[in-house]
This record gives structure tokens, C-alpha cells and sequence, in this order.
């Protein structure tokens, strides 16, 4: 599936969230200048999951895929100057390609086209991207996949799997 150009936004940075995720769900690679929190906001691709190299945080749009969530309302700013709201944040646990279990720490964006995972926040938080074939790559920390990913028709093809959303039993990273 080819996606469009959208209009990116901006988070306020008033707010500092740290995490990200969704519930099987295909990824796509939205790229974008830095500086700003930004997101994707369309209603055609309410079931897609973004890896997106400029979103500064994760976000998702269901609420059902939080696992610990407060109420903090934080205004995101798109690039056409229009804005979405965060009515909350909190955790979302994901199973990884190994079948343990990744704690992200997410907006919750009801309006937003879909989830974005942030690539950035992935990698600041020790995950390493690794080519493992001509238009393939894993996302990997600690000797563990978190993600593989396919570059079809030059969107980023991934899928993630949720976990039970309740505190795992043994304490996971939290990226």
C-alpha cells in the first residue's frame, strides 16, 4: 500500500511521555524532519501502525491497548497548524519476536490515523537497527528481536504483536 503524503504534527513539549505500541497491526515508515513531536492523523488507516522516524514519542489511537493509563491531556500540533488532543498516557506491553514481553510508554491520540512507533525513541533506548536482507531489517535489543520489518513499495511492513495488557511478571525494559 502506497500512503500518501499527510501533514505531520507537533506534540507540545510541555509534555514528556516515553513510550510506544499497538495490537497486531502493520507498520508503515512515515519519515520527517526533526525537532517536533508528529504524527499522522487520517481515518483511513485507523487499523495501520506507523514506524516512524520522526515521531518523538509512541502513540496510539485505541485506549484499549493500554495496560496503566492517567489522564494528562496534551495538545499535538499538526504541520498545517491544526492540532489533535492526548486526553492520557501510560504503558502498553508488546510480545516480541522471542515472545517476551516490551513495556512502552505511550500518548493516547483517539484522532490519530493509527499507532506510531517512534524509530527514534527505539534507538535512543539501545535498540539497533540490523539489515538482514536486500529490503528486510530487525530492530533488536540485547540479542532479542523486538521487530522485523519488509520495505514493500517503500513503506516499512511490520507486525507486532500485544501481550495481555497487565504488568508482566517479571520486570520488562521500558522503551
Amino acid at each position: 500500500m502506497k500512503l500518501a503524503t499527510k501533514p505531520k504534527d507537533k506534540v507540545d513539549t510541555n509534555s514528556h511521555p516515553d513510550s510506544d505500541s499497538n495490537d497486531n497491526c502493520k507498520c508503515m515508515v512515515a519519515s520527517n524532519v526533526s525537532g517536533f513531536r508528529r504524527a499522522l492523523s487520517a481515518n483511513a488507516f485507523r487499523e495501520c501502525c506507523f514506524l516512524d522516524s520522526g515521531a518523538s514519542h509512541h502513540m496510539f489511537s485505541d485506549k484499549s491497548c493500554f495496560a496503566d493509563y492517567c489522564n494528562k491531556t496534551t495538545s499535538i500540533k499538526l504541520a498545517d497548524g491544526s492540532s489533535l488532543a492526548s486526553p492520557g498516557e501510560g504503558l502498553v506491553h508488546l510480545q516480541t519476536e522471542d515472545n517476551s514481553t516490551l513495556t512502552l510508554k505511550a500518548l493516547h491520540v483517539p484522532d490519530l490515523a493509527g499507532t506510531l512507533i517512534s524509530l527514534g525513541r527505539l534507538f535512543e533506548r539501545g535498540c539497533n537497527v540490523v539489515r538482514t536482507g536486500r529490503s528486510t531489517f530487525d530492530m533488536g535489543k540485547d540479542s532479542a528481536v523486538v521487530l522485523s520489518a519488509k520495505i514493500v513499495g517503500g513503506c516499512c511492513n511490520v507486525q507486532l504483536g500485544s501481550a495481555p495488557q497487565e504488568p508482566p511478571v517479571t520486570p520488562a525494559p521500558k522503551l
